[in-house]
């Protein structure tokens, strides 16, 4: 399109070109070029119009020269029927028939149709206006041209003639005119309007140029073939081959001309449909005619010529200052003020050294770039406003900015050589840290002037208005702010996928280097100077890296906000954060090359991939979860997910050191948490359990893991994935040698999770996850603990790997019902009603006090119940008893104590040491020994369940005897005893019996006694020690005592 210009010129030249051989030759020629473009609706001219035609009169040169000497057309020359016709009662002189019948034809050609003169009388009446234009006017002191162009042209510009051009007369006169013609009357203005539409359809009425140029269209056979309107065209499209006279003369007309269309009178044509149906309202003058068509160019029904036209005098326009009629006229103080250098420069190189035709570069464009680089400096807000429509111009059309397309020559051909026009910016900008430096400064000039709006990025504007009518109707122009809302909001359902991807597109260029994004670089300027100056100057985000690497100590509220967001941007997509993918680049490729950008997933790609990445790959994805943890809005897709949430588990929220996200984790089972929000809690939590240094909240643990974790430590501070959650682990293997409280209670809280969700655990899931698959596949992916619930309910099932660990967790949840997942899920209800004050690791025997509470609910009591049964099973599932009993378990296997005479049915090795310190109470030395002892006795009283072996030995004699009896409150026990004599189990009957003298020891073993009696023992046996039957004996002394129940 950029050449389409000589399209128009060839289909106008003459049939008999010189060096064709038939007339049909170039015939067919010229209807090759006009069926390429059929559908525009440029006018295509007839043969018998081209200039030089044999079948066209020419007029007499002494006839036109004696009418010039009169003033006016003969009455009886060619045009005497037009003149008869049109214009009898018209005077003669002062050209007033020319102008008459000049009107008549004007009328036609305004309407598109063939005026009624003959070719005889318009060649007359073209050769009289040629010669009147150039014709000599004495100088009497009054400056004037020999014959009026227009209706009463010297009348009217008579006075702004002897005030700005009192040494010019004739042809001399209306070139000065143009110079000043911002300063002219309006009168005379509007003379000089016409004046020059008539010079734009005949190119020899103006006759410096004329003059200037009169060998080079004799030189260029193209240029002397085409008919006269398009004669200039011609010439400027072989600029370079034409003298630099012609050249110099052209530039100063193309000055003048683009100050209206209807000065160049083929766009003009060309544009006729275009200008009827977008700018019918728009009036003509001040270059405004041309934005409009600019404006509307890339609309469906905007033909291709007429589009072509428009992109090459836009490209004219920025090219040179004085070629931009609106910015030249509206920043005339500014570039005064602020490009003194570069004007002086430009005003005072000659044509060839602008155009680089002396042997040197090019230097056009140096005073509109210097507007561009000190835009901040302009106080005019009418120039302001021209530089940035220059600004929109030129990111439409990278040609558009000369310097540019200079200084990033080589860059646009090694990166960007077969990208549109129209991305050549978001192409350089995607290669920032590759560019030259004079290359990047442009284009840092150019992206952060286009960040200011979005009406800078014209293909953004184009692509998103729909979006913007729909999501950003009511936010104000400027500072960025429609940009902001369509980067907010361009991951909702229904946002327009066309906007996104322009959106997005933008987004990735602009995050390679902080001079590109607005915000930033205006919050951010005394953070850079005081965190990153050494990166200041250097591009390719390394600014924008150390910003980030720098958060916490950034002192400025609005430039925190602007990292947090170009945080979030890459964190969303990794091709908007350039410094992890320029590290990542191939392990994409490797492992991700069909995933879809955006929403996260080539990030989630990566990490699913986190042992097989490149080193560098892994340290840079590692370092971005790093700071995603501390701060759930470096998240945009957690964000967006969690906002609701936030607002209502989480009111006056304090940002940072993962603080949002541990509240969120803390209500992750609440009913009311959306869906969506448990699934990024979900995934975070994953991720932070892989890694110690996802976890800000374990910093309080940095001295413990020092002391008890070195090694592991070590691996972790790599940063890079492969420590796979050892710190963590370290540290709950060791939790009782914490010193730190605050970390005692994070590692707490860290391995409720792990035990609350199988996937947290990497060392659990490396163990487990082929026993889950082979016996509780329904549980695999289920929370509140239900994967480790089924594997403990197959325990004795499981591989040698999987059942360590599986014992490891019991011992855990035997120690603390919060690592007791199936308890505290079961358990919540009762555990605010009856354990709401009680601490946590006591909890456990609050809830078995009340296990046969008739409002205890039955999931609670069966979880319960199973707690008791395994308790009772394995002294490793007591943990007071193993730690307290230790040395008495070891003096009675010494002594024997431990195997003589004990039932062994259905007791493993760990069941039998149970009974062993149970049988031989009354020797424990340890008195905590005896307390820990006293409490499983106790459990076993209300339900035989709880003590190791007896429910096994006795299950027979249940059945035959006790099966209607319900079980607990020593229901079972007293039916057993009461058939101790007819039991068929040798076994159960010494259970029973050992049990029952240990009652009759100890009221607090009785459980009729315990809810019968509770009342006076704290009344009269308060201060009585339990065991040798001292309650007991205590109860019986005071039962005649007021206060003692019947009961």
């Amino acid at each position: 399109l950029m050449a389409c210009p000589a399209l128009y010129i060839s289909a106008d030249v003459e049939q008999e070109m010189p060096g064709n051989t038939t007339a049909e030759t170039s015939t067919a020629g010229a209807g090759e070029v006009v069926s390429a473009a059929e559908d525009s609706t440029t006018e295509v001219v007839s043969p018998s119009h081209f200039r030089g035609s044999s079948s066209r009169p020419v007029p007499n040169p002494e006839l036109i020269s004696a009418e010039v000497k009169m003033g006016d057309l003969q009455k009886d020359g060619a045009c005497q029927t037009e003149l008869e016709r049109f214009c009898r009662n018209v005077e003669r002189g002062k050209g007033h028939l020319a102008l008459c019948l000049d009107d008549q034809v004007r009328s036609a050609a305004a309407r598109f149709e063939e005026a009624v003169i003959s070719e005889a009388c318009r060649e007359e009446l073209r050769a009289f206006a040629i010669a009147a234009a150039k014709a000599p006017v004495p100088l009497d002191g009054k400056p004037r041209v020999a014959i009026d162009p227009v209706e009463n042209f010297n009348e009217l510009c008579e006075l702004d003639a002897q005030k700005f051009c009192p040494g010019s007369s004739g042809p001399s006169l209306i070139p000065c005119l143009k110079r000043v013609k911002v300063q002219l009357d309006p009168n005379c203005g509007q003379a000089m309007d016409k004046v020059q539409q008539l010079q734009a359809s005949e190119f020899e009425l103006d006759p410096a140029l004329t003059d200037a140029c009169a060998e080079d269209i004799a030189n260029i056979n193209v240029c002397r073939m085409v008919k006269p309107s398009h004669k200039k065209n011609c010439l400027r499209i072989h600029m370079e081959e034409v003298s630099e006279r012609c050249r110099q003369h052209l530039f100063e007309s193309k000055q003048q001309e683009n100050e209206d269309i209807r000065y160049s009178d083929g766009i003009h044509r060309t544009c006729k449909t275009e200008i009827a149906n977008h700018c019918r309202d728009v009036d003509f003058g001040e270059a405004r005619m041309m934005n409009c068509l600019w404006e509307n160019a890339g609309k469906p029904n905007f033909g291709q010529q007429c589009s072509a036209e428009v992109t090459w005098e836009m490209r004219q326009a920025s090219s040179d200052y004085r070629l931009n009629w609106r910015l030249r006229k509206a920043c005339a103080e500014d570039i005064a003020q602020l490009c003194v250098d570069e004007k002086a420069k430009a005003d005072e190189s000659s044509i060839n050294e602008l155009l680089g035709l002396s042997g040197g570069n090019a230097t056009t464009g140096q005073v509109l770039h210097c507007l561009k680089k000190r835009y901040g400096g302009i106080r005019s807000q009418n120039c302001k406003g021209e530089v940035m429509h220059l600004v929109k111009v030129q990111a439409q059309d990278i040609q558009a900015d000369p310097v540019l397309s200079r200084q990033c020559k080589e860059d646009l051909e090694r990166h960007c050589n077969s990208v549109p026009a129209m991305h050549g910016h978001l192409c350089l900008r995607n290669h920032m840290h590759e560019l030259n430096s004079e290359c990047m400064a442009a284009e840092v000039i150019q992206g952060s002037l286009e960040s200011y709006d979005v009406d800078n990025k014209p293909w953004m504007k184009h692509d998103c208005s729909p979006a913007i009518r729909e999501y950003c109707f009511d936010v104000p122009k400027g500072e960025a702010q429609v940009i902001r809302c369509l980067q907010d909001h361009m991951m909702k359902n229904g946002f327009p996928v066309l906007c996104r991807t322009s959106v997005q597109a933008d987004m990735q260029a602009s995050n390679n280097d902080w001079r590109l994004k607005y915000g930033l670089s205006h919050a951010c300027q005394d953070d850079v100077d005081q965190l990153c100056h050494d990166f200041k100057d250097l591009g390719g985000g390394k600014v924008l890296e150390c910003l980030k690497d720098s958060m916490e100590y950034i002192t400025t509220s609005n430039c925190r906000a602007e990292i947090r967001r170009y945080v979030a941007q890459g964190s969303e997509n990794i091709f908007a954060a350039p410094q992890v993918l320029s590290r990542c680049v191939q392990d994409v490729h490797d492992h991700c090359s069909d995933v879809e950008p955006g929403r996260g997933r080539v990030h989630d790609c990566l990490r699913s991939h986190r042992f097989e990445l490149s080193p560098g790959c892994a340290k840079a994805e590692f370092h971005e979860q790093e700071i995603e943890a501390k701060d759930i809005r470096m998240d945009e897709m957690a964000m967006w997910r969690c906002r609701s949430s936030i607002e209502k588990f989480c009111p006056n929220p304090q940002w940072g050191q993962g603080r949002i996200w541990k509240c969120l984790e803390q209500h992750r089972h609440d009913e009311e948490m959306n869906s969506g929000c448990i699934q990024a809690i979900d995934k975070h939590l994953v991720e932070k359990h892989r890694g110690f240094f996802l976890n800000p909240e374990m910093g309080v643990c940095m001295k413990d893991a020092k002391v008890l974790c070195g090694p592991e430590l070590g691996m972790a501070e790599a940063r890079d994935f492969k420590s796979n959650g050892v710190v963590l682990a370290c540290l709950v293997n060791n939790r009782h040698a914490i010193v730190d409280p605050q970390c005692r209670e994070e590692v707490t809280r860290k391995q409720g999770q792990r035990l609350d969700h199988f996937d947290l655990d990497p060392s659990a899931k490396s163990a487990c996850d082929d026993d889950l698959e082979k016996f509780c596949p329904m549980a695999k992916g289920k929370k509140e603990g239900r994967a480790h619930k089924c594997l403990q309910n197959n325990f004795n099932k499981l591989s040698p790997a999987c059942k360590k660990v599986q014992q490891g967790i019991m011992v855990m949840s035997a120690e603390d019902v919060r690592f007791n997942m199936p308890l505290k899920m079961s358990c919540k209800a009762a555990t605010q009603r009856y354990c709401r004050s009680v601490r946590p690791e006591e909890v456990e025997k609050c809830l078995m006090s009340k296990l046969y509470d008739i409002s205890m609910e039955t999931p609670c009591r069966n979880a319960l119940l199973s707690d008791m049964v395994r308790q009772g099973s394995n002294i490793d599932f007591n943990p007071d008893l193993k730690r307290s009993c230790k040395e008495d378990l070891l003096r009675f296997t010494q002594l024997g104590l431990c195997t003589a005479k004990v039932p062994t049915s259905g007791m493993a090795d760990q069941g039998l040491k149970i009974q062993c310190i149970l049988r031989n109470i009354h020797g424990v030395k340890n008195p905590q020994c005896r307390m820990a002892a006293m409490g499983v006795m106790r459990k076993g009283s209300k339900d035989m369940r709880g003590l190791p072996g007896m429910a096994a030995a006795c299950e027979a004699d249940t059945a035959l005897f006790c099966k209607d009896v319900s079980a607990g409150e020593g229901q079972r026990k007293q039916c057993l005893y009461e058939h101790i004599k007819e039991l068929h189990s040798p076994e159960c009957r010494d259970h029973i019996k050992w049990f029952r003298q240990e009652q009759l020891k100890d009221a607090t073993l009785n459980p009729e006694i315990e809810r019968d009696c509770g009342n006076e023992v704290s009344s009269f046996c308060r201060s009585v020690e339990a065991g040798d039957s001292r309650r007991l004996i205590c109860l019986e002394r005071n039962k005649m005592m007021n206060g003692f129940s019947e009961q």
